[in-house]
């Protein structure tokens, strides 16, 4: 299975207090990379398994078929990003509750809400589940984890934007950019 985010916000210890922009999105692809299985014997390899390779039209295209679920702007909350030196979460919470005391979701008995994404501070191990925040399902199949919202992650994928050519200057960047937004906070 293949899933992530998309935070505009640099990731930062921020102890227990969520942080970040509505910019925000998670997503999964559509359609789940073909695994190795066990075929009919007269299309099986020796080793009893189908390995034809999808042409290079169908591996773009599956690959692009994307499901994106945004920032829930009509009852959905700000907690966007949490992290901290046990964990990192994207999404989280209940949904904000309208004037007259409902979230604007349908009344399903006792809905369980929790984050799109949360990973341990090792990094091996994450869960997904329903989130308010981007009005999400879990990113995962449940149905391939025994119906559990944990998973192993295999392979994890960091990229990051900046207009700067190196490091240090992204970093005197960010801090004159912290220093700002914390000045205009307090007033």
């Amino acid at each position: 299975e293949v899933f992530g985010s998309f935070t505009s916000s640099p990731w930062r210890c921020n102890g227990n207090e969520y942080y970040g922009s509505c910019e925000a999105f998670v997503w999964n692809l559509r359609k789940t990379r073909p695994t190795t299985t066990t075929v009919d014997s007269s299309e099986a390899d020796d080793d009893g398994t189908n390995n034809e390779l999808l042409s290079l039209d169908e591996y773009i295209l599956r690959e692009s078929s994307l499901e994106v679920f945004k920032w829930n702007f009509k009852n959905g909350n700000r907690n966007v990003q949490l992290s901290n030196k046990r964990k990192l979460f994207v999404g989280g919470g209940n949904p904000e509750l309208d004037e007259d005391g409902s979230s604007g979701e349908k009344e399903e008995g006792a809905m369980q809400w929790g984050m799109a994404l949360a990973l341990d501070k090792e990094l091996l191990r994450g869960t997904s589940s329903r989130c308010a925040t981007f009005s999400s399902n879990s990113l995962i199949d449940q149905s391939q984890h025994q119906g559990s919202e944990v998973f192993e992650i295999m392979n994890m994928e960091i990229w990051a934007l900046t207009p700067c050519m190196n490091e240090d200057v992204a970093e005197e960047l960010e801090l004159g950019r912290t220093f700002v937004m914390g000045f205009h906070a307090k007033q």
